[in-house]
């Protein structure tokens, strides 16, 4: 059995992320260039075409919402300074979440139900879905516990 304390930090959401503003950028560039094209468009040849601003228009819109939303909630995560306990077991993992002290929620995760890992520099994503994930940082745990932890999800996965 291992245990590791691991709190949540902005570090963490950034690297989480990552990707997902990266796409809300690119919906919200895309979105931008169609709407800056369709102006010229327009200019030149007096035609207008409300399909496509409508189209350039929703994908900047959504990209824009998807980012805001994207810093909304991870400021929100930030502020309320969760911290879970990982206990790592042989075929499962049990965390505990707590917030300003106080157990908030408690969950055990099969390994089996493990979608993927991913691992960076600084952290442990522990993927329970595609869009949600436990993290640990490294710096919470020995390098003796942290491979041994990569052991155990990467072994209870292929069951």
């Amino acid at each position: 059995m291992i245990k590791i304390t691991s709190g949540l930090d902005a570090e963490s959401f950034k690297e989480f992320g990552k990707s997902s503003r990266i796409l809300s950028w690119v919906a919200m560039i895309l979105g931008l260039l169609g709407i800056i094209g369709f102006g010229i468009e327009w200019a030149l040849t007096g035609v207008s075409t409300i399909v496509y601003i409508m189209i350039f228009t929703a994908t900047f819109i959504l990209g824009l919402v998807f980012f805001i939303m994207l810093r909304t909630n991870s400021k929100k995560l930030i502020e309320n300074n969760y911290v879970n306990d990982f206990t790592f077991e042989d075929d499962a993992f049990n965390v505990t979440t707590h917030k300003n002290g106080e157990v908030i929620s408690t969950r055990k995760i099969y390994y089996k139900e493990v979608s993927k890992i991913k691992e960076s520099d600084l952290y442990l994503f522990i993927y329970v879905d595609r869009t949600a994930a436990f993290v640990v940082k490294k710096q919470d745990a020995s390098k003796e516990d942290f491979n041994e932890v990569l052991n155990l999800i990467n072994n209870g996965m292929k069951k």
